[in-house]
């Protein structure tokens, strides 16, 4: 992958590379871009040192498995609802 495609994929850097805990549990260096966090896992084989955190998975942990944020969703006999939208039972 060029420099040229990967600023086009995950965008500019918006942090500092610095020690975070994921949503794992483990405690490694992280920087955030614009559009994907970059994980360094110094443990893991050659190919596997740089990865990508899961953001679509820590969302949907976080919101539930609608994507819906707690305080924006209702349930009524086993449905949830929102303000605009009905969800299957």
């Amino acid at each position: 992958m060029s420099a040229r495609e990967a600023l086009a994929l995950f965008g500019y850097p918006i942090s500092p590379a610095r020690m975070e805990t994921n949503a794992e549990g483990h405690t490694v260096l992280t920087q955030w871009f614009e559009r994907a966090r970059f994980e360094y896992h110094p443990d893991n084989a050659a190919p596997y040192k740089v990865l990508l955190g899961r953001l679509g998975a820590q969302v949907r942990n976080e919101r539930g498995r609608y994507g819906l944020h707690p305080s924006d969703r209702t349930m009524t006999d086993g449905c949830f609802y929102t303000h605009a939208t009905h969800y299957p039972c």
